[in-house]
């Protein structure tokens, strides 16, 4: 766990320049498939787009900044992602408590990385936080990004679902804002995009302890399409 003894204190620092925030921390590796206790620190479809492998050299607006490999991959698979390479990469950071907007991401440091090919995240309880990074079960957020594929030129219609705020962007542009404390939620926003790649960013943040929710789907012929990613 030599990276986590790096990155804990870096994103301890970075909480500690803003206020009330806890950071909660894994003693020790958890077994693989079980997630341990730990004790508070000190303070597509080829209709519509499609994602490819790969991550954005420059994160849209509001992003945070690429990290390089002193940042752990969670261990284990979560709700949020695992640490298997897939078409979009996850940073993780703790956020203020009492925090009811999404966090300015450049300002804090990313505690833990994961990766997924598929934004589904049902309406659910969320606990155990992020093995072999931090057990951060509220008060955190996660930045992705990835690269869409989309087969022709036309406008879009994406179609956001989170617990608490979430916020699309592509190519830097806001396209659905769904950001706040709040229930599972559902916001939808429309883009004109031309064929080829773009760059897609998604924010997304969690407040106390209890539910989470993050879906993201595509609008086709009036069916709700889940943007997946392609390998």
């Amino acid at each position: 766990m030599k990276p986590v003894a790096l990155a804990v204190p870096l994103a301890l620092a970075a909480c500690l320049s803003l206020t009330g925030c806890t950071i909660y921390t894994y003693s020790s590796p958890p077994p693989k498939g079980k997630t341990s206790k730990a004790k508070p620190a000190a303070t597509t479809t080829s209709k519509g787009p499609v994602v490819r492998p790969g991550g954005l050299s420059k994160p849209g607006s509001g992003g945070g900044t690429t990290t390089g490999d002193e940042t752990p991959t969670v261990t284990g698979s979560t709700v949020f992602g695992g640490q298997a390479k897939a078409a979009f990469r996850g940073n993780a950071y703790v956020i203020p408590e009492g925090s009811k907007t999404m966090p300015n991401f450049r300002e804090l440091v990313p505690f833990g990385q994961m990766y997924t090919d598929k934004f589904n995240v049902l309406p659910q309880t969320f606990s155990g936080g992020f093995p072999g990074a931090l057990q951060q079960d509220e008060w955190f957020g996660i930045q992705y990004t990835g690269t869409i594929g989309v087969p022709a030129t036309g406008k879009y219609t994406f179609k956001l679902v989170s617990d608490d705020g979430a916020i699309l962007y592509i190519d830097g542009r806001k396209v659905v804002d769904n950001d706040g404390v709040h229930t599972a939620t559902t916001a939808t926003g429309d883009v004109t995009l031309d064929v080829g790649n773009h760059q897609l960013q998604l924010d997304y943040f969690q407040a106390s302890k209890g539910s989470v929710a993050l879906q993201l789907y595509t609008v086709v012929g009036g069916q709700d399409v889940l943007v997946v990613g392609m390998r």
